[in-house]
């Protein structure tokens, strides 16, 4: 999976739109403590991403924290995308979530001189 990199904020991602499909991420190893010890333990985490066809390559991008990945296909885009998130999510607070509710796809035509 050597594409699950993030792609940068403001990126080039604007044609070919695929699909939109929530995504239940396997369960996360956090680290916690009881009673002293420290321990891993599981946390599932339901983030929802967009799939979209950009060049030869397809864009995975998750709505709810600011991580996106690209592949050659659909399923290697959201496979390098789940590996990205869950590096993401190794370090990220708690309340690094923010649950977008019913996002629409709309176009936005803009003007320039």
């Amino acid at each position: 999976m050597g594409n699950a990199r993030a792609v940068p904020p403001g990126g080039s991602h604007s044609s070919g739109f695929v699909g939109n499909s929530p995504v239940t991420s396997r369960p996360l190893l956090r680290r916690s403590h009881f009673a002293g010890v420290s321990c891993l333990t599981m946390q599932a985490i339901d983030v929802q991403t967009v799939v979209f066809r950009e060049g030869e390559h397809y864009v995975a991008q998750c709505l709810d924290v600011d991580v996106s990945s690209f592949g050659d296909s659909e399923d290697d885009a959201r496979a390098n995308l789940r590996e990205a998130l869950e590096l993401y999510f190794e370090d990220a607070p708690a309340d690094a979530v923010a649950k977008v509710e019913g996002p629409e796809v709309r176009r936005l035509t803009l003007e320039r001189a």
